[in-house]
């Protein structure tokens, strides 16, 4: 009985150890493709929102807009691996927008020159989900009709933040999403008080939205 459990026990664990050693590791991220191909370019690219497309203030003013689109370019051939620049938003335009805590439409636009950047944050996976840091961020949200207005609002990340994101190869979706109870934005209301007596300078803010992205025919992006 003793060389028997011996010997089944010897077996267990030989087969363990072999089930161990055959467990494939994940494959890391290959460069970024568009249709399949490597070769390093510039392909344009535009996104449609997924359902709607909200900002929230760390005092719970939320503005939700209906529709919003996005302009921008994707670098193929470059390695999807931490902390690369794999692309840019070079525009960012919303309407259908309500500042629902201060009861009036607004509207929303990407403000200054310089392009939000597409940063890879962590290496994925093969053809899994790359999270990213959206860094440069800047806009305006602005009460419809003319000057003097209730609402003229700037949002911007702080130095050295950026707002979180995620792509998923699988869908072709661009997610912008900050965790809970995070609010990587700066504002700074026009004349440095109030906007609508709601949000003052100071507040901080997260944005959230899914977009649908397109190459405009040149294929899906994978890595």
């Amino acid at each position: 009985m003793k060389n028997k459990f011996r010997r089944t026990t010897m077996v267990g664990a030989l087969a363990s150890t072999a089930l161990m050693v055959a467990a494939p590791a994940a494959m890391a991220a290959g460069p970024l493709t568009v249709g399949g191909a490597t070769t390093p370019s510039v392909v344009a690219i535009t996104a449609s929102n997924v359902g709607s497309f909200t900002f929230a203030t760390d005092y719970d003013v939320p503005a939700t807009c209906t529709t919003a689109t996005v302009g921008g370019e994707i670098y193929p051939g470059t390695a999807v691996v931490d902390n690369a620049k794999i692309g840019e938003i070079q525009s960012l335009t919303f309407s259908g927008c309500t500042a629902t805590g201060l009861n009036y439409p607004v509207t929303i636009t990407k403000t200054g020159s310089v392009d939000w950047d597409l940063i890879v944050d962590g290496t994925p996976a093969s053809g899994a989900t790359a999270n990213l840091e959206i860094t440069n961020v800047s806009a305006q949200m602005r009460s419809t009709g003319s000057a003097p207005y209730v609402c003229d609002l700037a949002a911007a990340t702080a130095a050295g933040s950026s707002v979180p994101g995620s792509f998923d190869p699988t869908t072709q979706r661009l997610s912008i999403a900050s965790a809970a109870g995070a609010f990587p934005l700066d504002l700074t209301a026009a004349g440095g008080v109030t906007c609508g007596g709601q949000i003052f300078t100071g507040d901080r803010a997260q944005m959230a939205g899914t977009f649908a992205v397109s190459t405009g025919g040149a294929g899906s992006i994978n890595y």
